[in-house]
C-alpha cells in the first residue's frame, strides 16, 4: 500500500524565523523563548491529514553546521509537538 506524503520545512514555515540584529540576518530559533508556532499550522496540518496525507517536518538547522545551536534543539523539538497537540494537530515524523 502506498502513502502519501507532504513534506514542510521547519523554520519559516512551521514557525517564526528570528532577526539576529548583531549579524543583520533572520535565521533559526536558537533557544526555546525564540521559538514562537505561527498560530495556523495546526489547521493546515489538519488539512492535510484530512486529504490523507502524511505530514513530515525536514529542516537541516543550519545552526548546528554554524556550531551555536544550544542543546535547546531538543526542547524546541519538544515545544513544537505540544503547541501542535493544543491546536489538534501533529505530525508523522520530523528529520
Amino acid at each position: 500500500m502506498k502513502n502519501k506524503a507532504v513534506f514542510l520545512d521547519r523554520d519559516g514555515v512551521i514557525n517564526e524565523l528570528v532577526y539576529y540584529e548583531e549579524y543583520g540576518i533572520l535565521d533559526s530559533p536558537v533557544t526555546v523563548e525564540q521559538f514562537k508556532i505561527f498560530p495556523w499550522v495546526g489547521e493546515e496540518i489538519n488539512k492535510f491529514h484530512n486529504s490523507g496525507f502524511k505530514v513530515i517536518i525536514i529542516s537541516n538547522q543550519p545552526g548546528i553546521a554554524k556550531g551555536y545551536l544550544s542543546p535547546d534543539y531538543f526542547k524546541i523539538k519538544d515545544k513544537m509537538r505540544k503547541e501542535l497537540a493544543q491546536q489538534g494537530a501533529s505530525i508523522d515524523g520530523e528529520y
